[in-house]
């Protein structure tokens, strides 16, 4: 169920961003008597940044006071996230968001939302993967199918996953999995995109598809 959040929590402090979500929070959470407190823990932050970059633990990222109220609404222990509710927890944190429904044999056109991002065919995705995993500032979720791209488990089915390569000569994408039993993994692009066009019956039903996040420009 925390494999969506969990992902996000990867991407942000891939991209760097844990140190203004602390900052943020810090500031949501202390009074004016705790100011000292407050530039006391700002001091630290910034002297440890110095050294090595600041990455949010995922018992932070839970505690974060913008997302208890929303995860708590949508009942994320029982339900989990869908594409789009994963793109809204970043808006919430801050973040740019752009999330694309994977379209293609297996599904039709009109079962992804009205007006929403889309993906026709493996090519865009290609290159999608090409224009954002070699920018410092850029993310890639995507969110598919576990059982179509190998798994046999019958507990699996709907996954997000954090995406941190993709290798051009073999086309396969470099799949970095945030749940133990699902260990990391090159996966064939054409197979990937496959599993991003199962349906989430949950969504809609809706296509899965892929989550970008970034930073936006302050």
């Amino acid at each position: 169920m925390w494999c969506g959040p969990v992902s996000l929590l990867v991407a942000i402090n891939a991209i760097g961003g844990a140190l203004q979500l602390k900052y943020r929070a810090m500031q949501d959470t202390c009074s004016y008597k705790d100011t000292e407190k407050y530039v006391t823990g700002l001091m630290q932050d910034l002297d440890l940044s110095l050294k090595e970059p600041v990455k949010l633990t995922e018992f932070e990222f839970e505690e974060l006071p913008q997302l208890q109220g929303y995860f708590k609404k949508i009942d994320i222990n029982k339900n989990g996230l869908t594409l789009q509710e994963l793109a809204h927890t970043g808006d919430l944190l801050g973040f740019g968001t752009k999330h694309y429904y994977a379209l293609g044999e297996i599904n039709s056109t009109n079962l992804a939302p009205k007006g929403s991002d889309r993906l026709t065919d493996a090519s865009q995705f290609r290159g999608l993967l090409k224009s954002n995993l070699l920018k410092p500032a850029s993310a890639l979720i995507v969110n598919f199918d576990l059982k179509v791209v190998g798994y046999d488990d019958p507990e699996v089915g709907g996954h997000f996953s954090p995406l941190a390569a993709y290798n051009e000569l073999e086309d396969m994408v470099l799949i970095a999995d945030v749940w133990p039993y699902t260990p990391i993994a090159w996966v064939p692009t054409e197979k990937l995109f496959q599993a991003m066009q199962e349906l989430d019956t949950l969504a809609g039903p809706a296509p899965r598809g892929v989550l970008k996040i970034y930073e936006l420009d302050r």
